[in-house]
């Protein structure tokens, strides 16, 4: 999955970054050019899969980050589309704002609230797509009176004129429930505004124990109108903790009511917010989690994992993981009767350990 972290300078986006990736702060690139990692999702339930099959790998799912430059509000178009063509392939966009105080370092150009910030962002994602849906529904319209359109055409020029409306009104096209065959011509646009967005507020260690920042109600208001993501982290203040020896680590964490990782904290708003779920396979060699959405099949399944298993797919082998954890593997699940041997349309659960059997 690919997530493309973004908001305004002195935001702490790339200490954000530095946090999910494990990247040192001392080796990003200029603040000029994008940064990008891949982290591994360090599911514990994988290292317990590999204790009892006592395989020699264990195989991760990941996120890739792509940490863009925030870009001052006086930015020349032609730079911002630069850089904003940096979060082009993101699956889901992680826009962080900045609520923690600092004397040392300077408030945001678009505001000195995390509620102006977000209103920011939003208008910029916003702007964009209007100007992308504005040129494609221009050059339908350039051909009106020249020749009949065609009913691909014509069906793509009512979807675009919807678009346009939705976002006339400040509205994410995101919202709009297309038709099948509507939401492959509006996957063509590339539009923001149609995908998955969380919101990390960024606090100062106070403001996290305090669980309160200046607009905090309002910021979660518009995330809840919006149908955006909301976590919120203390950059700042984790990264230094991780620098400490791990016993200090969790005393420091615990004072300050930090439950988790910030990494696994985002980690669970991204997967809930997007419907994403992860199952697991195993042979001799390995143990592997898998990315996938919710109401998956276990025909669609079997093709996250191969192309040919899903083309000659006859039935899967699906055991909760904790039955397989508690039965001691799969052979204490099948002597209990929790192995189930299921069809294509058998839905796949988060911790399904899945054995998926194929014609050759």
């Amino acid at each position: 999955m690919d997530v493309g972290i973004f908001g305004p300078e002195k935001s702490g986006k790339t200490t954000l970054f530095c946090l999910l990736s494990g990247v040192s702060f001392d080796s990003v690139v200029s603040k000029h050019e994008p940064n990008r990692a891949v982290a591994e999702i360090r599911d514990p339930r994988l290292d317990k899969l590999q204790e009892i099959q006592n395989t020699e790998k264990k195989v991760y799912t990941t996120l890739n980050l792509v940490d863009i430059p925030g870009f001052p509000a006086a930015c020349p178009a032609r730079e911002k589309n630069r850089i904003m063509q940096n979060l082009q392939g993101s699956d889901a966009l992680l826009a962080v704002v900045r609520a923690f105080r600092s004397e040392i370092v300077s408030w945001p150009e678009v505001g000195k609230s995390a509620a102006a910030q977000l209103e920011s962002i939003s208008a910029e994602l916003l702007l964009r797509d209007m100007e992308v849906v504005s040129n494609r529904l221009q050059r339908i319209e350039d051909q009106v009176g020249k020749r009949k359109l065609t009913a691909e055409e014509e069906k793509e020029r009512v979807l675009l004129r919807n678009v346009s409306e939705q976002l006339d009104q400040e509205r994410f096209a995101g919202s709009l429930s297309p038709e099948s065959d509507e939401r492959r011509l509006l996957a063509s646009l590339s539009l923001f505004t149609c995908r998955p967005v969380v919101v990390a507020a960024n606090l100062d260690e106070d403001q996290y124990s305090a669980r309160d920042y200046p607009d905090r109600e309002l910021v979660m208001k518009s995330c809840e109108e919006r149908g955006f993501g909301y976590v919120e982290v203390a950059g700042r203040f984790e990264m230094e903790v991780l620098e400490l020896p791990l016993e200090e680590r969790e005393l420091f964490m615990n004072e300050a009511g930090i439950s988790g990782s910030c990494f696994e904290r985002l980690h669970d708003t991204i997967y809930k917010h997007l419907d994403i779920i992860t199952f697991f396979t195993f042979n001799e060699e390995e143990v592997r989690a898998w990315q996938i959405e919710q109401d998956t099949t276990a025909k669609q399944a079997a093709g996250k994992v191969h192309s040919d298993l899903m083309d000659h797919f006859i039935k899967a082998e699906i055991i909760s993981y904790e039955d397989f954890v508690n039965c001691g593997g799969i052979h204490g699940a099948r002597e209990k009767g929790l192995a189930k041997i299921a069809g294509k349309d058998e839905i796949i659960r988060d911790g399904d350990i899945v054995r998926i059997r194929a014609n050759a």
